[in-house]
């Protein structure tokens, strides 16, 4: 017959929870997708002419208001010392052991 499929302990439900949990801090995309909405002119050519942002969608939801998309650009984004690739992956792989 065929092997049992025996419960997992709650010790190692808690320790696989505690890990998928760190590997969303240390995985964690520092340079997330903005939006910002505006009304006037001198505001959204504020957006247009900022070097430190990246347009990346422009749209009308109303008559009077412009939504902008924009993340900060890439040489401008302050690093993180908590967010790391490496030890998220690493984390990942044993949580899912």
């Amino acid at each position: 017959m065929g092997k049992q499929v025996l419960p997992v302990s709650w010790r190692r439900q808690v320790a696989k929870l505690a890990l998928n949990s760190f590997w969303g801090r240390w995985g964690m995309k520092l340079n997330k997708t903005k939006l910002s909405y505006v009304n006037s002119v001198p505001d959204f050519n504020r957006y247009l002419s900022d070097p430190t942002k990246n347009i990346k969608d422009i749209f009308l939801p109303s008559e009077e208001v412009v939504a902008i998309e924009w993340q900060i650009s890439d040489e401008f984004v302050e690093q993180d010392a908590s967010t790391n690739i490496f030890i998220a992956t690493f984390t990942t792989a044993w949580a899912r052991t």
